[in-house]
């Protein structure tokens, strides 16, 4: 699914960003243009596949977490990485670009809302908690978030 769904991302970003991206190439990261200028080969046809597929994915996600009001869970899968290896290393840099946001990307493929919050620290860098609800809850997960975050600086120790 993600596979699919990022080459929708791709037709997105061409679209968004592609003429600034060939006017201005220095301007951004070569890795990151090249992957935003792939979009150039994704076809309209294509586009609607995926997006009639995400529609079905949507609908299952929602059936599958319809007795819950929120799903939680971290907001980043892991540390963040070593930032000289992101700086040489290309194919390095597209894995934890892509893996930094495989958490909240469901919540964005799906059309989820979803909020992120600060819970502490692991191993001297920080942790957070994401909370999504379906489409339209904003107001109940935003009533949900005030209340974990005043939860949590009542239960974390201050700094």
């Amino acid at each position: 699914m993600l596979q699919r769904a990022r080459l929708s991302w791709d037709a997105r970003r061409i679209c968004l960003w592609g003429d600034k991206i060939r006017e201005h190439p220095d301007r951004i990261n070569p890795a990151i243009g090249k992957r935003f200028l792939n979009g150039e080969n994704f076809t309209a046809q294509n586009a609607l596949k995926l997006e009639f597929h995400l529609q079905k994915l949507r609908k299952e996600y929602l059936r599958q977490t319809s007795d819950y009001d929120f799903v939680v869970g971290p907001t980043q899968p892991q540390i963040p990485p070593e930032i000289s290896k992101l700086e040489t290393d290309t194919s390095y840099y597209i894995e934890m670009a892509l893996m930094s946001i495989s958490l909240t990307r469901l919540a964005n493929l799906l059309g989820l809302c979803a909020t992120t919050q600060p819970v502490g620290s692991a191993l001297g860098f920080p942790v957070g908690l994401m909370i999504m609800a379906p489409p339209f809850q904003e107001n109940k997960l935003l009533r949900c978030a005030m209340a974990v975050e005043t939860l949590l600086n009542t239960a974390l120790p201050k700094k």
